[in-house]
């Protein structure tokens, strides 16, 4: 049985969000675990604080309101006081790892923030936003602004000066 700051966690399994807890460090932590290729395999672990320590856990999160679940802001991140918050199903609907949102402007890429800036003036020329165009910036997200602009002109559409 794990020690906790002095108490034994048994007395603590009746709490209505220990499931929560324990299921979050089976995910992580038992590669037996049917979920652990989406956690721990994936390297995604539970902060030590909360590791050793339920009521920690409970301190930092709260109760859960009514309809919500715990989600982490940034999938690829731990579970950990910064990273966690109570969500609605909707909300963790849209904050999933195969989930490519529609607008442009969110679509993640991986450049400085100037490229970025640069990018969202490119998608405001157009005034409309097609699966075709969606498809270019994610085929470009990594690649230089400069290059994305010349396929852009190469596949015929034109920037304004």
């Amino acid at each position: 049985m794990i020690m906790d700051s002095g108490l034994y966690v048994g007395k603590w399994r009746k709490h209505y969000l220990y499931s929560i807890w324990n299921n979050m460090l089976q995910r992580c932590e038992n590669n037996k675990n049917p979920r652990y290729k989406d956690y721990g395999g994936r390297g995604i672990g539970v902060c030590e604080r909360w590791r050793q320590s339920f009521p920690l856990f409970l301190l930092d999160m709260g109760d859960r309101p009514v309809g919500m679940s715990i989600d982490r802001r940034d999938n690829d991140g731990n579970y950990e006081p910064e990273n966690c918050r109570w969500a609605t199903p909707k909300e963790q609907g849209a904050n999933k790892r195969n989930n490519i949102q529609s607008p442009p402007i969110f679509i993640q890429i991986q450049a400085k923030e100037s490229e970025r800036k640069m990018l969202k003036k490119i998608a405001g020329r157009y005034n409309r936003t097609s699966s075709e165009q969606i498809r270019f910036w994610i085929a470009n997200a990594g690649k230089r602004i400069e290059s994305a602009k010349q396929v852009s002109n190469k596949s015929g559409h034109q920037t304004r000066r």
